[in-house]
């Protein structure tokens, strides 16, 4: 399945509507990139995802993090960025 702009737009309003998440502001082309793999890996078509964040929170929950990019701990600690300003860019 290809996922269209309305596709897109249709999950992103019912991630919204349902949730805190908002990815109306997420690239277009990852954001669909994601969407087709979490609709491969749940065995889903659209309306069968977006009728699963609509009424279970747990399963929106899953759904959010499989389509988030992963932040590692290096970007949310200042002793990192401290050491490397004060050690490793001065060289």
């Amino acid at each position: 399945m290809i996922i269209t702009d309305q596709d897109l737009q249709y999950f992103v309003s019912a991630v919204k509507n349902s949730s805190k998440y908002d990815f109306s502001e997420y690239s277009d082309k990852s954001l669909k990139r994601r969407l087709q793999k979490v609709l491969s890996d749940f065995n889903l078509d659209l309306a069968g995802l977006i009728a699963n964040i609509k009424n279970n929170n747990d399963f929106t929950e899953r759904i959010v993090k499989e389509v988030t990019v992963n932040t590692t701990e290096l970007f949310r600690d200042p002793q990192v960025w401290h050491m490397l300003r004060s050690r490793i860019l001065p060289r």
